[in-house]
């Protein structure tokens, strides 16, 4: 259900990028983290009803997943740690301790729109 303000934020975001009342947005693009917690499909939902009656009504909602990634503290190798995926603590390369950077953005990356 926290799904709805930040569908809201992203919509407001969008929205206030368009400054002409002509233009129609048909896709937004959102950059999102394995950590961050949003369920894409119930974010689609709330754009697509918050959206509704505005210049965003009908558009697509584009959820781009990337991953964190696991940083060795030794040797600095790293990896990436997507959604289900299980978090390596030890480097496979040299045994040293690995660190998880990333992973928790959320944000509108771009918007497509075409003019009326």
């Amino acid at each position: 259900m926290h799904e709805a303000p930040i569908a809201q934020a992203l919509l407001e975001a969008a929205l206030a990028s368009v400054p002409d009342p002509n233009t129609k947005i048909t896709r937004l693009i959102v950059v999102s983290g394995p950590f961050s917690g949003v369920d894409a499909e119930c974010l689609r939902f709330y754009v697509s009803e918050l959206s509704k009656g505005t210049c965003a009504d009908g558009a697509e909602l584009v959820v781009r997943c990337e991953p964190a990634r696991l940083v060795c503290g030794s040797c600095a190798n790293v990896m990436p740690c997507a959604s289900g995926s299980s978090i390596e603590f030890i480097c496979p390369k040299c045994g040293g301790p690995n660190t998880v950077e990333g992973g928790r953005d959320l944000y509108l990356d771009s918007i497509e729109v075409t003019a009326d």
